[in-house]
């Protein structure tokens, strides 16, 4: 496995931003799935999603861009994220700048769905991301049937 690809859960893997050379490690890896959460032109040395979407073609592997700006997380992303993974079979490696907004697209992702914040939390945490400061937004997306009380960080 690569040391770039950080384990968030089961079959899911978050990453800094990749290359060309990386897509080769994730089907290595035995990933079916990359999506890039990071706009193109970000920085100058960035390779371009097209460079990559097109070794993830090559190789057989799936790839979906659902870039994420400063402007945040919005419901077109996480229905675009839901499109992806649910619409496939098989590990999953999502990657940004540094792999945080890939780990809250996940999260927003998984509230959306109405598992428990405390739990989405902890996963982000494991992996070390501290998402403690969007818990409003992602209590926001919770269906209404499953809000409850927010965790409170220890």
């Amino acid at each position: 496995m690569s040391d770039k690809f950080i384990p968030l859960a089961k079959g899911f893997f978050v990453a800094p931003q990749i290359n060309v050379d990386d897509v080769a490690a994730a089907k290595e890896m035995g990933i079916k799935l990359i999506i890039s959460n990071r706009p193109d032109g970000e920085e100058v040395e960035q390779p371009l999603n097209e460079e990559i979407a097109n070794a993830a073609k090559q190789l057989g592997i799936k790839f979906y861009h659902i870039p994420v700006d400063g402007r945040g997380i919005g419901k077109h992303h996480i229905n675009d994220f839901k499109n992806a993974v649910e619409d496939h079979e098989g590990p999953v490696l999502a990657f940004c700048r540094s792999g945080t907004r890939s780990t809250m697209v996940r999260a927003f992702y998984r509230a959306s769905n109405g598992d428990e914040i405390a739990d989405i939390l902890q996963e982000a945490s494991t992996a070390g991301y501290d998402l403690y400061t969007i818990v409003p937004s992602l209590e926001a997306v919770i269906p209404e049937r499953r809000r409850k009380k927010r965790p409170r960080k220890s």
